[in-house]
């Protein structure tokens, strides 16, 4: 059995921006707050929902809560396919897999949209497993994804066979936690400072260049 390399969805994956920052001012505008602006709008692409409407906008947890629904009823109805798979990542799986590693997606985005967006552009069979939190965001904790991952697959025990993709602090800090190895990517959400000040063990510019790196793994 060789390596595992557990994917980000949202800016590693995917650039789902358009769908999730379209559907984040909706429920503020329904909220009957101001518009906002598109760094706070991109702040939302990688952490659990709740959280971010209480630490951008100081709402309080049922209000975030409130938020957040109204975002998942838009998100679910014209939101969720507003995205667009990056050039060259279904190529990438497709040798990653031919070269005997295993392969995951682990996400803060809930289970029920992130299997939908996955079957939708064709990626499911590219993925020995899913790992997302449930509609009620409980543990929705980076490190809990990446751990639950390595759990389901018979990775507990060989972190050192672990490799963390993702393009936010988030993504970075979660696999520290958890132990493996963290390659962060700057064609996302998130730029080279954020990951280098979350400890990135790698950082690349590209699906090119991290189809160099994993592959150079095995």
């Amino acid at each position: 059995m060789g390596k595992l390399v557990i994917f980000d969805l949202d800016g590693t994956l995917s650039d789902s921006g358009p769908g999730i920052t379209r559907c984040v001012q909706h429920a503020y505008r329904m909220m009957g707050y101001p518009e906002q602006t598109e760094e706070v709008l991109r702040s939302f692409i990688g952490p659990p929902l709740v959280t971010q409407f209480m630490a951008v906008s100081g709402m309080t947890r049922d209000q975030a809560w409130k938020a957040t629904e109204i975002y998942r009823e838009r998100y679910e109805r014209d939101g969720k396919f507003d995205n667009t798979v990056y050039p060259g990542i279904p190529e990438l799986l497709k040798d990653l897999r031919d070269a005997g590693f295993s392969t995951a997606v682990g996400t803060s985005k809930p289970g029920m949209f992130t299997t939908q967006i996955i079957d939708h552009f064709g990626l499911t069979p590219l993925f020995d497993t899913i790992s997302a939190p449930g509609p009620d965001e409980t543990r929705s904790n980076k490190q809990f994804i990446i751990e639950q991952a390595m759990e389901t697959l018979g990775y507990a025990d060989r972190k050192k066979d672990v490799i963390m993709v993702g393009d936010r602090k988030y993504d970075i800090v979660g696999a520290k936690s958890a132990g493996v190895t963290s390659v962060g990517v700057t064609y996302g959400f998130g730029d080279r400072r954020e990951l280098e000040e979350a400890g990135a063990d790698v950082i690349v510019d590209s699906v090119e260049e991290l189809r160099g790196y994993l592959l150079g793994q095995n």
